[in-house]
C-alpha cells in the first residue's frame, strides 16, 4: 500500500494516472494530516510518496521518524522537495529570500536540506537526481529521488 500527501500534481499525467489506478484497486492512502503524527500501525506501507512536503514541516525529525516507523521494511520514500543551491550566489539569493518565501508559500524552507534530513533519519538515498530547474547555477534548488528504509530499523 501507498501513503501520499497531496501534492501529486507534480507527478505529470503519466504518473497521476498510475496513482489514480492504483487508488481505485484501494492500494493508495492520501494523508492530509500532518506527517509528524501519522495514526496508521507500524509497517502498514510499502511506498510513501512525498512532494514539496518536507520542506514545510516543522519538525522534520519527527515526520521522517514517523514515515520510517509506517513503512515497511525495506519500504521506499520516492520524493521531490527544495534543496540548497550548489552554486553560492544562489544559495545566498536562498538564504536572504527565505523569511518572505516561508510567509507567502505556506512555511517552505528554500534551502531545507532534503538529503541530510533523510540520511540523519535512518534512511538510505538509493537515488538522487539534483535538476537545475532555470539552468546550471540552480542545480541542487530541487532534489529528487528514493530512499530505502534502513534494514534491521
Amino acid at each position: 500500500m501507498t501513503l501520499h500527501d497531496r501534492a501529486v500534481a507534480v507527478l505529470g499525467r503519466g504518473g497521476q494516472r498510475r496513482l489514480a489506478a492504483t487508488r481505485a484497486a484501494g492500494r493508495v492512502l492520501e494523508v492530509g494530516a500532518p506527517f509528524e503524527t501519522l495514526a496508521h500501525p507500524d509497517g502498514a506501507f510499502d511506498t510513501v510518496l512525498c512532494c514539496w512536503t518536507l520542506c514545510r514541516v516543522d519538525d522534520v525529525a519527527a515526520a521522517l521518524a514517523e514515515i520510517h516507523r509506517v513503512l515497511a521494511r525495506d519500504g521506499q520514500l520516492l520524493f521531490l522537495d527544495h534543496g540548497p543551491a550548489r552554486h553560492r550566489a544562489v544559495a545566498a539569493v536562498q538564504r536572504a529570500l527565505a523569511p518572505l518565501w516561508a510567509r507567502v508559500a505556506g512555511g517552505c524552507r528554500l534551502g531545507h536540506d532534503t538529503i541530510g534530513a533523510l540520511r540523519a533519519n535512518r534512511f538510505v538515498v538509493d537515488e538522487c537526481e539534483r535538476p537545475a530547474p532555470l539552468g546550471r547555477p540552480t542545480a541542487g534548488t530541487v532534489v529528487r529521488g528514493r530512499a530505502i528504509k534502513r534494514s534491521g530499523t
